[in-house]
């Protein structure tokens, strides 16, 4: 409708104009400089592109982009045709809208727009509740999703903009994003398995794990979005792949106190090569490196040594792994406690001691018993807590492998140690801690840049 007014309103004027001129007995003027009928320079139209092709089918989660070149976006409204039925980020109640009518009951906008009235009516609201979050650019020429767009999922992506004459015109273009064979589901948590938290302090010698549910084949991807900063100061470190579903984060030496660490793990929608992406939420943490804590344990003289910032502060006298080899029920299995350094994964004030857990039987000298205050320093078992076998203590070995400690030093330890702690084993005779078992500290930092076990 606009531009048939437009070439009415022209053609007439161009009539009314000559006619002017035929009875002045003028000649129209042929003057070729800048002068006042100068035909102005026609603006250049704004035009919008696309990061995918028209019902493309194969849009990566974190690959949708638009944008507009010679003028601005004025409103971008994203929806999936079947909201909620794909897994992934939970849709938002938002649409990325810039600029608004200067004048909504005048129908200046309306007048402005190459969408007709009755067009307007099939147009997206945007408020629709479905819509998905998304950014604009300070500069108001460019879109992007806040997250990653569901797998699998229809999205009609419709657009606003405006050019260089402030003319607002709409588009829209469907497309739908890949599905992949396999999602491989990400978990932040130190390396004994518990939780990654922010705004607390831990231990020196503190070691992150990110587990996948299943093995991702393009590691190097993974580790991508896979972010540890340090600052105050900032400490070199990396990840290494101690299994092809689990890698561990450590620094080169143990951090300083007061480093600050920031993890983000963000691989959602990630490419993981052979049709496998990554799955699950975004994690992250920030927290602070404390006063550094090492206890020294060796087999001469039995005694538990902590240092607090190279200060001596602590003797307590122990018991640990009695040693030899014992075979149940095909199941080969040592009690020394193993050499190395560890860390402390977690502490509670009493815990439940099984042998059956890792294949000893009561029946053949096993044991099931509550202990007080153990602290927990390997993912096979060994703790430092109470027993009352205090004429062992400082003298000889009795244990299965754990460190035992009278209940009073049981707890001076357990009330001092914090997550991320390290604990020197020396001279047991024992076989070396192994990485899975929390033995990350183990592993000399020239191997740990190779990136992952021999697996």
């Amino acid at each position: 409708m606009r531009r048939l007014r437009q070439r009415a309103t022209y053609s007439a004027a161009v009539m009314t104009a000559v006619a002017a001129l035929a009875l002045g007995g003028c000649t129209i003027p042929t003057d070729g400089g800048n002068g006042d009928n100068q035909a102005e320079e026609q603006a250049t139209p704004a035009t919008i592109n696309y990061s995918f092709d028209e019902d493309a089918a194969d849009v990566e989660p974190n690959g949708a982009e638009i944008s507009v070149e010679d003028g601005t976006l004025e409103e971008v409204v994203v929806v999936p045709s079947q909201p909620g039925e794909y897994s992934g980020p939970t849709p938002a109640a938002n649409v990325s809208s810039l600029a608004q009518p200067e004048d909504e009951e005048s129908g200046e906008d309306a007048e402005s727009t190459s969408t007709t009235a009755e067009e307007s009516a099939d147009l997206i609201p945007a408020d629709d509740p479905n819509a998905v979050a998304g950014t604009v650019s300070e500069d108001d020429t460019s879109w992007t999703p806040d997250g990653p767009l569901d797998f699998g999922q229809h999205y009609t992506a419709q657009v606003t903009y405006a050019g260089a004459d402030g003319e607002s015109q709409s588009e829209t273009r469907d497309f739908t994003v890949v599905s992949p064979d396999y999602i491989a589901t990400p978990t932040l948590m130190s390396s004994g398995g518990g939780s990654i938290e922010s705004d607390r302090e831990y231990g020196v010698g503190l070691v992150m794990s990110v587990r996948f549910d299943q093995a991702p084949t393009d590691r190097k991807a993974a580790e991508e979005r896979m972010k540890v900063e340090t600052d105050n100061p900032d400490v070199e470190g990396s990840w290494y792949w101690i299994t092809p579903t689990q890698a561990d984060w450590r620094p080169r030496e143990y951090y300083p106190s007061g480093t600050n660490v920031s993890v983000d793990i963000d691989v959602a929608g990630v490419d993981l090569g052979e049709g496998m992406y990554g799955g699950g939420e975004r994690q992250t943490a920030n927290f602070t490196i404390g006063a550094k804590r090492e206890a020294i344990v060796d087999d001469s003289d039995k005694i538990l040594r902590m240092y607090e910032n190279g200060e001596l502060v602590g003797e307590l006298p122990t018991s640990m792994g009695k040693g030899g080899y014992e075979t149940h029920n095909g199941v080969s299995m040592h009690f020394w406690t193993p050499e190395g350094t560890y860390t402390v994964l977690d502490k509670s004030p009493s815990v439940v001691m099984d042998s059956e857990t890792y294949g000893f039987p009561i029946a053949n000298g096993g044991y099931k018993t509550t202990v007080a205050h153990g602290v927990r320093l390997s993912n096979d078992g060994i703790y430092t807590h109470a027993l009352d076998n205090i004429w062992a203590q400082g003298v000889q070995n009795t244990s299965h492998g754990c460190l035992n400690l009278s209940p009073a030093n049981a707890q001076i330890y357990y009330d001092w140690a914090v997550a991320g702690d390290v604990l020197q084993v020396h001279n047991t005779g024992g076989p070396e801690l192994e990485p899975w078992a929390n033995g990350d500290w183990n592993i000399p930092w020239e191997e740990w840049q190779t990136g992952q076990a021999d697996f």
